[in-house]
């Protein structure tokens, strides 16, 4: 999609490509090839950023959808509506964390540019990571509850 967007802004209007200063008041610093519009920069960057924000909450909004209707077709018990609500917490947590570097290189294209694109190369480098951490913390807590036995066990094997 990004290629897409790159072409049809060179299909355009090839000099709309040039050498910009990376920190606007700082026009003599570092410099790099991007867009020297502003208009065309915002609405190339804010157009993506939206696509991928939209396309992320409706996602969410299929997965929780689904978490939901799953357990709704069930008899109503107060354990699955909580195990339903921890599933939709997570998931939260998750956009969150996936989405913060989005969110960083939105609000880089006010006054602090610099800081803004730092934190989005180091947000989006420890991404596998945050998304291994959680696997692990997933796997840990699904090893824990198989090797708990239920209390429908339990109470099976009182009874006999």
């Amino acid at each position: 999609l990004p290629a897409v967007i790159v072409s049809l802004v060179v299909i355009i209007d090839r000099n709309i490509y040039g050498r910009t200063p990376l920190i606007p008041s700082r026009p003599n610093e570092t410099t790099i090839c991007y867009i020297t519009d502003n208009t065309v920069k915002m609405v190339t960057t804010v157009g993506l950023f939206s696509m991928v924000f939209l396309f992320n909450v409706s996602m969410f909004g299929v997965t929780v959808k689904w978490f939901v209707g799953s357990h709704f077709g069930k008899q109503h018990r107060h354990r699955d509506w909580n195990a339903v609500r921890r599933e939709i917490i997570t998931l939260l947590v998750l956009i969150v964390l996936l989405g913060l570097p989005w969110g960083l290189i939105f609000f880089a294209l006010g006054p602090l540019p610099a800081p803004g694109l730092y934190a989005f190369c180091i947000l989006s480098c420890l991404q596998g990571f945050f998304i291994f951490i959680y696997f692990v913390l997933y796997l840990k807590k699904s090893k824990d509850s198989a090797a708990a036995p239920s209390t429908a066990t339990q109470n099976a094997s009182i009874k006999t």
